[in-house]
């Protein structure tokens, strides 16, 4: 449906409205105004791109995580591309984006409507956090077996193979002694 919309409906939309617009005010200000809209949108998102990046150094220099403010330099990006679509709609849907209040709050509504498919808890799910949603019994079962609880001293941490230690192999599975 989504599509639908953005490759059937959306281009339809701007043409009427090109048509419509270029007999009330002629064909050379109509795509004079497509392309002055196009550069200025541009140049704007690019200054408010740039203010967007340090905001999110300086949150990462502080030791916060940027969610806000990266997902706000998705919608700058999202803006940028609207804006050099050539169009009223889009032109007018970009300019939106552009106004700060605006842009803050639609990155929240994107993190608040994204958060529901986050599982931070699954183990299935990789690195990355994103995985299947609970099932209505809860998070899905795993059976990790029996293994063996390797302590570390906080000091090793971060230097610390498995293969280091002469009753295993690389794998960290006991050496056979054939």
């Amino acid at each position: 449906m989504w599509l639908l919309l953005l490759f059937v409906v959306l281009p339809a939309v701007e043409l009427y409205l090109l048509i419509v617009i270029g007999r009330v005010v002629g064909p050379l200000t109509t795509v004079g105004v497509i392309v002055v809209t196009g550069m200025v949108g541009w140049s704007m998102v690019k200054v408010q791109g740039l203010s967007t990046l340090r905001r999110i150094r300086a949150e990462t220099a502080q030791g916060r995580l940027p969610a806000e403010e990266m997902v706000a330099g998705l919608c700058l990006l999202g803006s940028g591309l609207l804006l050099v679509t050539p169009g009223f709609l889009t032109d007018t849907v970009g300019f939106l984006v552009l106004i700060p209040p605006l842009r803050r709050a639609l990155a929240r509504q994107l993190m608040e409507r994204f958060k529901m498919r986050i599982v931070s808890s699954d183990p299935l799910s990789g690195a990355g956090g994103f995985g299947p949603s609970d099932g209505p019994n809860g998070p899905p079962h795993v059976d990790l077996g029996d293994g063996e609880v390797i302590d570390i001293p906080a000091e090793n941490v971060n230097t610390y193979n498995p293969g280091d230690r002469e009753d295993e192999g690389r794998d960290g599975r006991p050496r056979s002694n054939k």
